[in-house]
């Protein structure tokens, strides 16, 4: 069973995205990892740039949405000769399935790394059944 599906922006390109005001947003679709254990799933998600106070974490409808805002903005004087990155903020959306209890997930960031975890619910987790 898939734990977690992804809808990908075509391939990594920046994507006019309504936000939820209505507005008109460009976003891109960063790098994560994912990786399980027995009690939950680590999510690494890759936003260089973007400060604690500029990621937004929301679950809903059984759908976990992350944005990371960053400034793009260049220090007075200077011009951008060469760009690798785009001008554009992150987003990435994930279906979350139903062995995941959205109500403990953590998230925590350091050094551009968005860390989060996704405990998976307790009648989903492996337990020793001891034989009398």
């Amino acid at each position: 069973m898939t734990v977690l599906s992804t809808f990908h922006p075509q391939a990594r390109q920046p994507a006019r995205t309504e936000s939820g005001e209505g507005k008109s947003a460009l976003f891109v679709h960063p790098r994560y990892d994912l990786k399980a254990s027995d009690d939950a799933y680590g999510l690494e998600v890759f936003m260089p740039g973007v400060a604690k106070d500029q990621v937004d974490l929301t679950v809903e409808q059984g759908e976990l949405v992350i944005i990371g805002r960053r400034d793009t903005k260049l220090p007075e004087g200077w011009t951008a000769i060469y760009r690798e990155s785009p001008a554009a903020d992150y987003q990435l959306r994930l279906t979350l399935d139903d062995t995941i209890d959205p109500t403990k997930i953590h998230a925590e960031l350091e050094h551009g790394v968005l860390r989060v975890t996704l405990p998976k619910a307790e009648e989903v987790r492996p337990r020793k059944i001891t034989v009398s």
